[in-house]
């Protein structure tokens, strides 16, 4: 029931991609050829401005006559986003999720902006602990203490950041999940329990964690009553 642009297919993530070669951040795509000609020349992007193309029109047309399918931004970049989630209003297309990995990187005021347009907000457990070097325990349950930064005093971007923005782009916009359930990873609903517990502790209240589980994504399941 979701039409998506794809995680490690779209070019925004694909060309980003890569590994530490002496002591320096190198792209997959210059290491390697086959990477660049099989990956990132073949990967999705999103026109931030002018006409919108053949394909992406047709792509919002059959989500907008399809009112049970939502659209799933993928991990696009945050301008690609946004204009997905302006063009999806202009389409008639109700429903929208911001995935994750463009929430980890855009600014509440972009959250804020996207989220006025209609469209849900997903936070994930994966994006803000185990894709970062912050570990989830690095909190105190008193809120003065809390922070996000790691170890080696990084920019912060973990379970604080999250509760934090969820508060500032409101409860009734956003929508948790855990991105886990990969042979490699824990199982979702210990990666749920996990999540909701941080949350509370960082001051979500528990009707607003009810929204955050529960009804927002009943919505976008066209579930609810």
């Amino acid at each position: 029931k979701l039409i998506s642009f794809g995680a490690h297919s779209t070019y925004f993530q694909a060309s980003r991609e890569g590994r530490i070669v002496d002591r320096k951040f190198t792209p997959l795509k210059d290491l390697y050829p086959e990477f660049r000609k099989e990956e990132v020349d073949r990967a999705i992007s999103i026109p931030v401005e002018g006409p919108m193309g053949d394909e992406l029109e047709e792509i919002l047309a059959l989500i907008s006559d399809n009112p049970q399918v939502f659209l799933n931004t993928g991990h696009v970049s945050v301008d690609e986003a946004i204009r997905l989630v302006d063009l999806a209003q202009e389409f008639g297309i109700e429903k929208v999720l911001v995935a994750t990995a463009v929430t980890a990187i855009a600014s509440t005021e972009q959250l804020q902006y996207m989220a006025g347009k209609g469209a849900f907000i997903e936070y994930t457990m994966g994006a803000f602990t185990h894709t970062t070097p912050i570990p989830k325990t690095h909190y105190y349950v008193e809120l003065e203490y809390a922070a996000d930064e790691d170890m080696a005093g990084a920019v912060g971007g973990g379970i604080r950041k999250a509760a934090e923005q969820i508060q500032e782009v409101g409860t009734e916009h956003c929508i948790i999940a855990t991105d886990f359930g990969g042979y490699t990873l824990p199982d979702p609903v210990e990666g749920m329990r996990g999540f909701i517990a941080s949350l509370l502790d960082l001051g979500i209240t528990e009707d607003g964690i009810r929204q955050l589980v529960k009804s927002n994504p009943e919505k976008l399941l066209g579930l609810h009553q």
